[in-house]
């Protein structure tokens, strides 16, 4: 692998319920409040942020950056929830999680958006229906649009992962990126 596709990331967070927390309504303005300097990224806007907050609570930098390095540095965060998909080591059907993972992410997505290619692992598309959070102790934070409430960063219950796109979703686990 070249340096030029090799993951990159801040050293790992302590995920623990008080570090989530603090991000508790927070929209893409308040972490990522440089892409808004740049005219970027903006509350209301068409685009989903929920991997965009997930990279920069975690910090991943990898694929897709919100903020060009050329511009800002190394501070950009990954943005597309297929390529941190792609990155997480461990992934699977959600019904299959190690019960011992957790924290991990977990994703939601339209079943024709996934296959499994001959290596073996899960591959997810890049349809527009897909959505990604941090689970913890039987909570998801993740960022929610505004589409059925306040936008922000918010906590949900499994039960918003599994019927996100009504029948067809379908729910993944991935551990975290190295």
């Amino acid at each position: 692998m070249n340096s030029i596709n090799r993951p990159r990331q801040d050293p790992p967070k302590s995920v623990d319920a008080a570090f989530l927390a603090a991000f508790r309504d927070q929209t893409v303005e308040d972490f990522c409040a440089k892409s808004k300097e740049a005219g970027r990224f903006s509350v209301g806007d068409s685009d989903n942020h929920c991997a965009h907050f997930v990279s920069h609570a975690l910090g991943f930098r990898f694929g897709a950056l919100c903020l060009s390095e050329k511009y800002f540095g190394a501070e950009g965060r990954s943005m597309r929830v297929d390529e941190i998909f792609t990155w997480c080591p461990d992934r699977g059907p959600w019904a299959s999680r190690p019960k011992t993972l957790d924290p991990c992410l977990i994703f939601a997505t339209l079943k024709n958006n996934v296959m499994t290619p001959k290596k073996g692992l899960v591959e997810m598309g890049q349809s527009r229906f897909k959505h990604v959070g941090i689970w913890l102790k039987g909570a998801a934070w993740n960022y929610h649009n505004g589409r059925t409430g306040p936008e922000g960063v918010v906590e949900d219950g499994e039960h918003f992962f599994l019927n996100l796109y009504g029948p067809n979703t379908v729910c993944f686990y991935g551990s975290f990126p190295a």
